[in-house]
């Protein structure tokens, strides 16, 4: 091929230091003097014998060169997220969204997907699985916890004030940052996206350390940061209480047994706004988004199987006299328990009244994605 394709120069973060790689000129062909030249050759001298030309070829330079990498020397935007409490597949995938995305160039005008980076959500890819939404229920999914990695860096986006293209909130309420703060990726009809809308390119680095997730956008500052401050602020819109508990009996689990297997979910109305300050004092205050998340009840499971009997005793004299002995406490005892009103002849009937007695099992419930 004639033609060569230029490459723009890149920069990275590595122990804490940017390393740059040189831009590469390429090379293509100059049409309008190949064309001339063909032209000259054609109708002067030409005998319609074959003959060899040689292209007329010049320079084709990158757009961004070494000198542009090199302005991107500020942060313009950071935020982390705490996973503290996540299980080791989930946490495991954070650490595998942030080395995805870790050490990209965004040049001007250029958009990110997240979903583009971060997909496919595969072990191949690094992916384990975890917990993710899916119609209203936490399941087990491959690449379950990547909604924080996309959360996380759509709040550096919003602190480095880069346009927004597409953001979209979860089904339910998350627990690792505040409402109209979120942004979900799934499949592909949620993923988020950003432009970099500034003149200079921009990097993002990303990292996990100490069960926390970090985003920077690096770039060129070019905004007042000294008399201009800003800030978020969600407003919430309505709540919604979480419909009735949902309870799935297993017949293969005793009768005490009781386990919440995932949390109630209120339901919220939220937006969020940025507001500007200069020099202390706001000077606007701009709606970023809406979002909207669902309730969702409190899934409980209980056990259904009766205790084993125990074995009949053999009607011995012995065992007579012990009966007869004991049978005006038994009658004055069962006697008493017919007049307590929660005391039911069916353990399954007690186990369905008395299953919200314990309020740390909402504590056993899936994590949120």
């Amino acid at each position: 091929a004639f033609n060569v394709k230029p490459v723009n120069a890149t920069v990275a973060r590595k122990n804490n230091q940017f390393v740059y790689t040189d831009h590469k000129v390429g090379s293509k062909v100059n049409v309008d003097k190949t064309v001339e030249l063909v032209k000259n050759i054609v109708f002067d001298n030409w005998n319609r014998m074959d003959i060899t030309l040689q292209a007329d070829m010049e320079e084709d330079m990158p757009k961004y060169t070494r000198k542009d990498v090199e302005k991107i020397n500020t942060i313009l935007g950071t935020y982390s997220t705490e996973y503290a409490s996540s299980a080791e597949g989930r946490a495991a995938n954070l650490a595998n969204g942030a080395r995805l995305i870790n050490n990209t160039v965004i040049y001007p005008e250029e958009v990110f997907s997240s979903y583009k980076y971060l997909t496919p959500f595969t072990p191949e890819n690094g992916y384990y699985s975890a917990g993710a939404y899916s119609e209203g229920k936490v399941i087990d999914s491959i690449g379950g916890g990547a909604c924080q990695v996309t959360t996380t860096l759509y709040n550096a986006v919003l602190y480095a004030e880069l346009n927004v293209v597409e953001r979209a909130p979860h089904s339910m309420t998350i627990s690792y940052t505040d409402l109209s703060r979120d942004a979900a990726i799934a499949g592909t009809y949620k993923d988020f996206k950003f432009m970099n809308s500034l003149d200079t390119p921009i990097l993002i680095e990303a990292y996990t350390q100490g069960r926390r997730i970090t985003f920077n956008i690096w770039g060129q500052e070019t905004r007042d940061t000294k008399k201009r401050k800003i800030k978020y602020e969600t407003v919430i819109l309505s709540e919604t209480a979480p419909p009735a508990d949902v309870i799935t009996k297993d017949p293969t689990k005793p009768v005490t047994y009781r386990r919440v297997t995932q949390s109630a979910h209120t339901g919220y109305r939220a937006e969020l706004y940025k507001i500007v300050y200069e020099n202390g004092t706001e000077v606007s205050r701009t709606l970023v988004n809406k979002s909207t998340y669902m309730a969702a009840p409190r899934y409980i499971t209980i056990g259904t199987k009766a205790a084993e009997e125990a074995p009949k005793e053999e009607n011995t004299p012995k065992n007579d006299k012990k009966k007869d002995k004991n049978k005006q406490t038994e009658e004055q005892t069962d006697n008493q328990a017919d007049k307590k009103p929660n005391n039911r002849a069916n353990p399954e009937e007690q186990l369905q009244a008395d299953v919200f007695w314990d309020p740390d099992w909402d504590k056993e419930g899936y994590e949120d994605e």
